[in-house]
């Protein structure tokens, strides 16, 4: 959106002008918001850490309990330099790859929306949907995000993954609430994990499958 903007400006010194304006506009709006949690810094970090740092309830997090599973059994026989390597292929790697692989991936959707002049948001629902599907930290209230962008746009399958996407994610609810208290003899974090994410991520994967095969076959 604001690469939008800044190309209707008819010069350089306009879009200077626009980003002083409107980024004194946005700073102050923000740090007014923030006011009662001052100072605004520490929350800003706690967000940024909860997004790029912590692991919880998604497509990494499972493949960090696979990799746990795996090696941990094996680092009291490792030297100290190969344990601390593990670890970072347990914990960090993954991260760092869903997080790498997101970056390669927003960038592609970037040059495609200037290519094909997508609509700003048909962009930012696949940007956001993306990042969903990578991101470590997933929590069940995200997929809402969604609703609005899918409002404003909901055609080729876009409602539908949304819909889709939210119901998965409240079923996670009676996965991790109730069928692991039930079988909680028989499951660790793996193997809830196992069940919960599939069931929340594949479907709305499936649907965008779909539409796009749809698309395309016109």
């Amino acid at each position: 959106v604001l690469i939008i903007l800044l190309l209707q400006r008819p010069s350089w010194r306009a879009r200077v002008g626009f980003l002083t304006r409107a980024g004194g506009l946005a700073a102050g709006l923000t740090l007014a918001l923030y006011v009662p949690f001052w100072p605004p810094w520490e929350s800003i970090a706690g967000v940024l850490g909860e997004t790029t740092g912590r692991l919880g309830f998604s497509i990494p997090t499972l493949v960090v309990l696979a990799l746990r599973s795996l090696i941990s059994p094996h680092l009291g026989s490792l030297s100290p330099h190969e344990a601390r390597v593990a670890l970072f292929v347990i914990y960090d790697l993954p991260r760092w790859i869903a997080q790498g692989l997101f970056a390669v991936l927003y960038l592609r959707l970037l040059i495609h929306a200037w290519r094909e002049r997508t609509r700003p948001a048909v962009t930012a629902f696949r940007s956001l949907f993306t990042y969903l599907m990578l991101a470590p930290s997933f929590r069940v209230w995200y997929p809402t995000w969604l609703v609005p962008l899918a409002a404003l746009e909901p055609g080729e399958g876009r409602a539908e993954r949304a819909a889709v996407f939210c119901a998965t994610a409240a079923l996670s609810v009676v996965v991790y609430g109730y069928v692991w208290g039930w079988l909680r003899a028989h499951l660790d974090y793996l193997g809830i994990h196992a069940i919960a994410v599939p069931l929340v991520f594949i479907p709305p994967l499936v649907i965008s499958w779909l539409f796009r095969t749809r698309i395309s076959g016109q």
